[in-house]
Formats: C-alpha cells, sequence, structure tokens
C-alpha cells in the first residue's frame, strides 16, 4: 500500500511538471527563463572584422613611450660622457617647435647599450636608431630631440631618460617662448 502511495505522488508531481521542462531534463539547460536570469541568444551572423590599423608614422621621429621616472640608479662618470646635460635655446618667429642635439661618447672600456629613451611629455620626440643600440668603447653617438611648443609661452623645459644597461642619464632640454604678439 504504501508502495502504491508513493508511486502515486511521484506521477503526480510528474504530471505537475510542465512538458517542456521535462523534454529538456537531460540537457542540464532550462526550457524557460527563470526571472533574475538571463537568456542567452546565440548570434546570428559572424561579428565583423575590423580592418587592421597601421601605426602612425613620425617620419624618423620615434616617440618612445613616457614613463616615469626609473628607480635605476644614476649613470655614474667614466661610461657616457654627453657633450652638455642642459640645451637651451629661444623660440622666435612664432616656431611651432624647437629643435636641439645632444652628442655623447662611451668613453668606458666596454660595450655600452643604450636600451630606451624615456620622455617626461608626449610633446617631446627623440630620433632614435633602432633599440637596443650598442656603443663600442670610444664610439660617439648623437640624439635629435623635438620639442613642441605651439601654443605655449614662458620658458618650457622637459626631460628625457637616457636608460641603458649600466645605469640611467637625465637630459634636458628648454626653450624660451616668448608671448604671441597683441592682435595674434
Amino acid at each position: 500500500m504504501k508502495l502504491a502511495l508513493c508511486f502515486e505522488i511521484l506521477l503526480l508531481v510528474i504530471a505537475g511538471i510542465p512538458s517542456e521542462v521535462r523534454a529538456q531534463e537531460g540537457t542540464n539547460q532550462p526550457a524557460r527563463s527563470l526571472p533574475g536570469q538571463l537568456k542567452v541568444v546565440p548570434p546570428t551572423q559572424e561579428p565583423i572584422a575590423a580592418p587592421p590599423v597601421s601605426p602612425p608614422s613620425f617620419q624618423g621621429i620615434t616617440r618612445p613611450m613616457v614613463l616615469p621616472a626609473s628607480p635605476a640608479h644614476e649613470l655614474t662618470d667614466g661610461i657616457l660622457v654627453f657633450d652638455r646635460e642642459v640645451a637651451e635655446t629661444s623660440v622666435t618667429d612664432g616656431a611651432p617647435e624647437a629643435r636641439f642635439f645632444f652628442s655623447f661618447t662611451n668613453v668606458s672600456s666596454a660595450n655600452l647599450t643604450i636600451t630606451n629613451v624615456a620622455l617626461s611629455c608626449g610633446c617631446t620626440a627623440v630620433e632614435l636608431p633602432p633599440l637596443p643600440w650598442v656603443l663600442k668603447p670610444g664610439e660617439s653617438g648623437r640624439l635629435p630631440v623635438t620639442l613642441e611648443v605651439a601654443g605655449k609661452s614662458g620658458v618650457v623645459a622637459k626631460s628625457l631618460q637616457v636608460r641603458t644597461d649600466r645605469g640611467v642619464k637625465t637630459i634636458i632640454v628648454k626653450a624660451d617662448v616668448p608671448p604671441p604678439a597683441d592682435g595674434e
């Protein structure tokens, strides 16, 4: 008797479950969304791929990443000698940029590798050969630097960190930009 009663209860429970749910029991997916549940609808077409974008060309001028000051140690004397640590100029005739050149020489007895030149601002650009740049003992190099000054006035100063395998050398560019003349 107890078995017959259990069987009748089971039939009543099964009869109370909608047929679409019973049909889905083996798939582990509900036939309908439950309250608070998101229903995922498969896409009907393939996503459209965006065409590849080529990086901008700076015509020989590279814009290394603007990086925070490096915790690396300062390059000691007797390794890489620069002609100057600060390059200054005055901008005339409303020029949009100021150009600077730094010359340097590896005065050590071993190769020196320049791994990166980090800039303090995106308005500064430096021309570099492919990196890493290896300088043999006694070999010299030159860093052309461009500082964009359009729309600025007063003294504009930016720093560059020449990062090497043996330390960091900080150099500075400064441009004195006169204020625009009245009427401009």
